[in-house]
């Protein structure tokens, strides 16, 4: 799956970005709740989990709405009442951690996990968590116990490479590949790490190999990796009916769903863009993806207020998704609303640290506003944290011209 869009950007604020791998943080479940007592046991429990499902989807509507305050109290009282009901429980600490409530979040998870101690979906919340505090190692040892999917391994990458063993991580993950040949999962997993180190012409063939092996009917998650990656080295009309295949089979898919959106954006046809990007909100109302898809096409129709609520909500479902702030920041940095767009890049840096292009925007809104010692420090962060090698250079071009600038010496 893929999420994050960039503007191409005038020269004085860099360039257009690269796309981003999907890190699913924060995924709510659902769970049996209630069913009238009268009713026989096997009865009740299909009600039961009836009744919760749509209790669960009327929170998460609400919490995305902006009534996250009540939701949580529904759930508190909830979880009280039913301390053994995983879904409430988890959906109570995601909410607690959009509100950056991080230490009632981490008492919710920890609570489960003393219940439930293999529980794999609340360990990788735990560990979606502590990366968010920087706690590294934390982590990625709850990420080990959560045995994630191929979807979190980009998260895996970026963890690996802030505490310096990248190299021996993708070592592993090939070697496990390698002596699983025909190991579906596991070749989606190698797959994902290698399109997350940039290595996309062997992502994309361990991807048609994965796509190969693909039991009938249940092909969608090496439809969707395949098409990512062709998305990403822009082989748009190979990854379309790719997508399409996938929603032919699964109509509510969400990962085709936002992919297939974001190639019609590339290809610029946004009339067959945005109806797929509210169906995927339809299928997944509190994921971040589709809502920062169409305030980019918010933007292109010059509807920026509209694009900002948009980015706005994707920070409310996921406060990690980087992306949002990006967008956000830089339509704030086009109306010149400089404070508003240097609190977007510094919120972004928080929930992304060392990130390269986040730092070089933080500098351009500083360097607008006259602050140079600030921005050259964005800047030279910029060179020495961004990947991609338009960032760097465009960072370099700034440095460059700063340095042919008087010193400032008001800050």
């Amino acid at each position: 799956m893929d999420g994050g869009r960039f503007y191409t950007f005038q020269y004085s604020l860099g360039v257009h970005g690269m796309r981003k791998p999907i890190v699913v943080l924060l995924l709510a479940v659902l769970t049996p709740f209630f069913a009238p007592p009268i009713l026989a046991c096997a009865e009740s429990t299909t009600l039961f989990e009836q009744s919760v499902d749509g209790m669960m989807d009327e929170w998460r509507a609400e919490a995305v709405n902006g009534q996250i305050t009540s939701v949580i109290s529904k759930l508190e009282d909830f979880v009280r009442a039913h301390p053994d009901y995983k879904g409430p429980a988890r959906l109570l600490g995601d909410l607690y951690f959009r509100k950056q409530d991080l230490r009632s979040a981490e008492r919710v998870y920890r609570n489960l996990l003393a219940r439930y101690p293999g529980d794999k979906e609340t360990w990788n919340r735990l560990g979606g968590l502590y990366s968010a505090e920087d706690r590294v190692n934390d982590a990625l040892a709850a990420f080990d116990k959560s045995v994630p999917d191929a979807n979190e391994y980009p998260n895996l990458v970026a963890l690996h490479r802030r505490r310096g063993d990248l190299a021996d991580f993708e070592r592993l993950v090939a070697a496990d590949a390698q002596r699983n040949p025909t190991d579906q999962e596991k070749l989606l997993n190698y797959g994902m790490v290698l399109r997350s180190v940039g290595k996309h012409d062997q992502a994309i063939e361990l991807f048609k190999e994965a796509l190969r092996l693909s039991p009938p009917g249940q092909n969608c998650p090496a439809l969707d990796d395949l098409a990512t990656s062709y998305q990403d080295v822009h082989r748009i009309n190979d990854a379309i009916p790719l997508l399409q295949a996938c929603l032919s089979s699964n109509p509510k898919d969400y990962s085709a769903l936002v992919n297939l959106g974001e190639a019609y954006i590339e290809l610029n046809r946004f009339g067959e863009a945005r109806p797929l990007l509210d169906r995927a909100v339809r299928a997944q109302i509190d994921k971040p993806e589709a809502y920062v898809d169409i305030g980019y096409i918010e933007d292109a129709s010059q509807r920026w207020k509209s694009a900002v609520s948009n980015y706005q909500k994707a920070i409310t479902v996921d406060p990690l998704w980087r992306d949002a702030y990006i967008d956000l920041g830089y339509d704030y940095y086009l109306q010149r609303l400089y404070s508003l767009a240097e609190a977007a890049f510094i919120k972004g840096l928080s929930v992304s640290p060392r990130d390269g292009r986040l730092c070089y925007m933080l500098g351009a809104t500083y360097r607008e506003q006259g602050k140079v010692v600030l921005a050259r420090q964005e800047y030279e962060y910029a060179v020495s944290y961004a990947e991609e090698g338009d960032v760097v250079a465009a960072a370099r071009h700034e440095l460059h011209e700063l340095d042919a600038e008087p010193p400032d010496t008001a800050h």
